[in-house]
């Protein structure tokens, strides 16, 4: 199996050719693993916990419980 390069033929030694049968069984286990690693980080942001956010959400926050005191929300 191999590849046209510049009209050249390349050779290649590894991988799976694209149009092969197994290709898209290959690109779904690929996938099914990636949208599970996925679901995973949507459900840790989804949750919201404190000690998840960022230094930047933070001073965010107080900027705006500071704002809401003062009764300034420019």
């Amino acid at each position: 199996m191999g590849y046209m390069q510049f009209s050249r033929y390349q050779h290649n030694i590894v991988g799976t050719p694209q149009g092969s049968v197994i290709s898209p069984i290959l690109a779904n286990v690929y996938l099914n693993e990636l949208d599970k690693y996925l679901e995973t980080l949507k459900s840790d942001f989804d949750k919201g916990t404190k000690s998840q956010r960022t230094g930047i959400s933070r001073n965010l926050e107080y900027r705006i419980a500071k704002a809401k005191a003062k009764k300034d929300m420019k």
